[in-house]
């Protein structure tokens, strides 16, 4: 009984765990899109004036 009544808070602590990690890969993705998107307007800088 105890077992049955401890699996579904592990398993809510489980699908929290999942939303930060899914939060977390987006963040980095924008972040990382952020870095692109100025560095290929770094490059474009540095194309014009060349």
């Amino acid at each position: 009984m105890a077992s049955f009544v401890a699996e579904p808070g592990a398993r809510m602590r489980n699908n929290s765990t999942e939303r930060n990690i899914v939060c977390r890969v987006k963040n980095s993705f924008m972040t990382l899109s952020r870095h692109i998107s100025v560095l290929l307007g770094a490059l474009h800088s540095c194309s014009e004036v060349t």
